[in-house]
């Protein structure tokens, strides 16, 4: 490790300790061991410990700036999920195995963007209580399913940034003071 980086990841430790990092760390890999269970797919994919170690400095390191420039004293939910997420997209922890053979993948798609989708289950998993679903409708769970699979889409296609995720998940936690438009939508 340079000296450079070893500092800076003393400055981190200074600022948030070890023992918070360490936390990250720690919630990042059994999140990514549930949502491979989850999907039923752990048994393709390596999850590199090293990659989320650096998922978690990166994010700390970010936050500390944005502390120090903005003043900022505790960090809102919305922007603990984008940032964190940010660099799950940047780093790409998790790997498809070695010699996997391709009817695998074929039959199971999800395995080319599985970081994507790794970085949406960590955004939801920071802001929302995932062990118990609130659902009320058939229709607020397509939409949701909707909003996860644009977002994965964006993460997959897209510019990313840790602001832009942060505001998607404002606006999906943002309650709105409107009725839904009962109208048909204007044309092209």
């Amino acid at each position: 490790m340079k000296a450079s980086r070893k500092q800076d990841y003393q400055d981190l430790i200074d600022y948030f300790t070890e023992e918070r990092l360490r936390d990250r760390v720690t919630f990042l890999m059994e999140l990514a061991i549930r949502f491979l269970e989850n999907l039923e797919i752990s048994k393709y994919i390596i999850i590199n410990k090293r990659l989320i170690k650096e998922v978690v400095i990166d994010y700390f390191a970010d936050i500390k700036r944005l502390k120090e420039f903005h003043g900022i004293e505790k960090t809102q939910p919305c922007k603990i999920a984008a940032y964190t997420a940010h660099w799950v997209h940047k780093r790409k922890p998790l790997h498809i195995k070695p010699n996997l053979d391709e009817e695998v993948i074929v039959e199971r798609p999800c395995l080319l963007d599985m970081n994507e989708w790794f970085a949406c289950a960590v955004m939801i998993s920071i802001i929302f209580e995932t062990k118990s679903r609130i659902v009320q409708n058939a229709e607020q769970l397509a939409r949701f399913n909707n909003f996860q699979d644009t977002l994965c889409y964006f993460l997959t296609y897209r510019i990313v940034t840790p602001q832009s995720l942060e505001l998607a998940l404002l606006a999906l936690t943002t309650e709105h003071p409107f009725e839904k438009l009962t109208r048909k939508p204007l044309k092209n």
